[in-house]
């Protein structure tokens, strides 16, 4: 399963990914080269001497959650689309750009699942229409090159939830996140849709 949207090209594109992997430095070799690699070298070393230093507030919470065993959704948040208008009208979005080194590392990781002989679900969960047609043909774009993916590749199959449920406000909490109600209704369609692609297979 691989996550996709109108954005997954841009530039500058989870430039501080490596951070997730903090917590993980300790157990997996492979987080802890991969966070000394792309942190700033002051950086590693703090949170590798201060395994405290690896955890934020929202990452602190998150741990003490999960010890808790607690798995409840507390975003609370509703998306406001006369307040994201007005962004927009403004200029004041996430803008899509077509980074070609990304797009070659995405293409360069389905040739190498492919010769592994590894299937492919390539995910577009919803973002809310107004962001998805502010820059209208970058993101047919973006689309049209997803689709080329799944007619080049036999085992990628391209599954995109915006169609049905973008222009559903009141399923998101931000323009790009769903709210806990757009999450468990999201999820029960995605899983119907796997459930059919899964017996097509």
């Amino acid at each position: 399963m691989y996550d996709v949207s109108g954005r997954s090209f841009s530039y500058g594109l989870a430039n501080n990914s490596f951070a997730l992997f903090y917590p993980f430095m300790e157990e997996s070799p492979t987080a802890n080269r991969y966070v000394k690699e792309n942190a700033p070298a002051q950086e590693y070393w703090r949170k590798k001497l201060f395994p405290l230093c690896r955890y934020d507030d929202t990452r602190l919470g998150a741990v003490v959650r999960g010890w808790r065993g607690d798995w409840k959704n507390r975003t609370l948040k509703q998306f406001d689309a006369d307040n994201f208008r007005l962004k927009l009208s403004l200029g004041e979005f996430w803008h899509i750009s077509l980074d070609k080194q990304n797009m070659a590392k995405f293409v360069e990781t389905l040739e190498y699942l492919e010769k592994e002989n590894i299937g492919v679900i390539l995910l577009a969960l919803p973002c809310v229409d107004l962001l998805n047609s502010a820059e209208p043909e970058l993101y047919a774009q973006v689309c049209e090159f997803l689709h080329q993916q799944t007619a080049k590749f036999p085992k990628v199959h391209f599954l995109d939830f915006n169609p049905e449920f973008s222009h559903r406000y009141e399923l998101f909490g931000d323009p790009i996140h769903l709210n806990p109600k757009g999450q468990q209704i999201v999820t029960r369609a995605v899983g119907e849709k796997l459930t059919d692609l899964f017996k097509e297979l």
